[in-house]
């Protein structure tokens, strides 16, 4: 990876998923312009839900998409930023407080002085932090404030968002990628990256609720401002649903569908119960290839003064397509709009778990995002490094 101040920086993102394992590489300018000049793909073996289950395997599927995307780019990378996902990752929030002087305004100092303080109070237990982010501070025990600088207290309390993921399943992972020849510059969950890709700037500002499902899992994150409150995942992709709960042919009848709804409301539980309903955003965004594929199926366009057209898809529209898309045979549903041939046998189990979760946390609509993690890998890498790294 370049560092210069006087051309462009080169930085790459690497998406393992349990169905393909994608490599962009990208140059940022100066002026923050990314611009994608390398991607690459290959189907992931060795790897479910997240887990590595054949080293070699695992290697050589991220050595083949590495290298597709470095012949397009012309460039070889030897640093990655790679996302981190599966059923196993978790976030808990950790809080601390310090006293401070009350005859002067928060400062720097005490911004950083009451995050040390909470880092200082972590415990992994057996877990690597991934993501270490203050999402709030309170003066004085007050209400949630987004920046403390210059106002006056008596004392600063910050809220911190972990997030965690086994030891062990990072450790195989981190073998990977080093077999692959490769250093992890940076790692980002999933389904935070997939927000920053996402949203606009009024979006985070206001909070909304990122899904994204893979084939071997379904994650959700959900906040405002830049960080999430909370980032979850459990087993319920695409893929893992469609070969656990529906019929082998690929066909499935009503009672088919309830009988494989029953399983994904248990698999959501947890997720659901972490997510007060009191405290769900409005708005909810979706990205993955899965969810755009319902969209154009069965979703709509909606024109915004001002912004790119946008699809939308609601529950009601979801849940009209469902069961007629169940009913036809994965090899004749690539003749309907946006069924491409490596998902017209997942498509409806996808379908599945995404209403399920609209459901559970009362979800009306979904805006469809056409980028996906690995541009908001890139984008969080430039958030945090590249003023320092750039020279701007």
């Amino acid at each position: 990876m370049t560092h210069s101040f006087n051309r462009l920086t080169t930085i790459a993102a690497l998406d393992i998923g349990s169905s393909k394992v994608c490599c962009v590489i990208a140059k940022i300018s100066r002026d923050k312009r990314i611009n994608v000049v390398g991607y690459g793909y290959n189907a992931s073996k060795g790897i479910k839900n997240g887990i590595v289950t054949d080293i070699n395997q695992a290697t050589l599927s991220v050595c083949n998409a590495v290298e597709t995307a470095e012949q397009m780019a012309n460039e070889r990378i030897d640093r990655i930023i790679v996302n981190i996902s599966g059923d196993k990752i978790k976030s808990i929030v950790k809080d601390a407080t310090i006293a401070i002087n009350k005859n002067r305004p928060v400062s720097e100092a005490d911004i950083t002085k009451v995050i040390e303080k909470g880092i200082n109070k972590i415990n992994v237990d057996e877990h690597e932090l991934i993501h270490c982010l203050p999402t709030s501070y309170r003066l004085d025990m007050g209400d949630e404030i987004k920046d403390p600088r210059n106002i006056f207290g008596e004392s600063l309390s910050v809220d911190i968002l972990l997030g965690l993921v086994p030891e062990i399943q990072y450790r195989n992972l981190s073998t990977v990628i080093e077999n692959a020849h490769l250093e992890t510059a940076e790692k980002a969950f999933s389904a935070y990256a997939s927000g920053l890709s996402c949203l606009v700037e009024d979006e985070k500002e206001i909070g909304a609720t990122v899904i994204d499902i893979g084939g071997g899992s379904l994650e959700v994150a959900m906040g405002s401002d830049e960080d999430p409150t909370v980032a979850l995942s459990v087993p319920a992709g695409a893929g893992r649903v469609t070969r656990e709960f529906l019929p082998e042919s690929g066909v499935a009848d009503d009672d088919d569908l309830e009988a494989a709804r029953k399983n994904i409301r248990k698999i959501l539980e947890p997720m659901v119960k972490a997510f007060p309903k009191s405290k769900h955003p409005m708005h909810a965004v979706g990205t993955s290839k899965t969810i755009r594929s319902l969209a154009r199926l069965a979703g709509a366009v909606m024109r915004q003064p001002g912004r790119v057209d946008t699809s939308i898809m609601t529950i009601d529209q979801l849940e009209d397509w469902l069961p007629r898309l169940a009913a036809i045979a994965p090899d004749q549903r690539t003749a309907l709009p946006g069924v491409t041939p490596e998902r017209t046998y997942q498509i409806v189990g996808g379908g599945l778990v995404i209403d399920e979760i609209m459901k559970a946390l009362d979800v009306k609509e979904i805006e469809i995002c056409p980028w996906a993690l690995r541009e908001g890998a890139i984008l969080r890498w430039l958030d945090q490094f590249g003023r320092t790294r750039l020279g701007f």
